[in-house]
């Protein structure tokens, strides 16, 4: 099946929406891919012409820092580079999502696995269509009030949230 992009850039239901998001979480199984078939990405794309969703921030473990560089992450980096080339040609910002509660205090860490491939991932792109337009960086460490302990900061920026 071919997919192409949107005739149309999807547009929010309101006037005063300049964006509406979706964020899409990537499961592990391959059977439940979001980018995996060109229908699964062509569904992506339909649900957000009906939903007004301009948007998206997708998962990248799965195809950007898991694993071995090997033939099977190709592909699903293969996948995904068409996917963000048909969101962006449809007027959809996709941006890279990635979080855990631990990354808070393993700052080493998510520079070696999730910033330096996602970079040598929008770098080896062949075009800026190919490249995730920005990095949100979800890590909600005030939710594990273990988590700051040490340092007092995961206690402190929860206790300044409440209300």
């Amino acid at each position: 099946m071919a997919i192409a992009p949107l005739s149309a850039p999807p547009i929010p239901p309101n006037d005063d929406d300049v964006f509406r998001a979706l964020f899409i979480w990537v499961p592990a199984s391959a059977t439940d891919d979001p980018m995996g078939t060109d229908s699964s990405q062509n569904a992506v794309l339909k649900h957000c012409r009906a939903n007004g969703v301009n948007v998206l921030f997708l998962d990248i473990w799965r195809y950007v820092c898991s694993g071995p560089f090997d033939s099977a992450r190709q592909g699903r980096q293969g996948r995904l580079r068409q996917f963000l080339d048909l969101a962006h040609r449809s007027g959809i910002k996709v941006l890279a999502l990635a979080g855990s509660v631990g990354w808070a205090l393993n700052q080493n860490w998510v520079g070696r696995h999730i910033l330096q491939p996602l970079a040598a991932f929008n770098v080896m792109g062949r075009t800026a269509s190919e490249q995730f337009d920005g990095l949100l960086f979800d890590v909600e460490y005030f939710a594990d009030r273990t988590a700051g302990a040490a340092s007092g900061v995961g206690r402190k920026i929860s206790t300044g949230c409440k209300r």
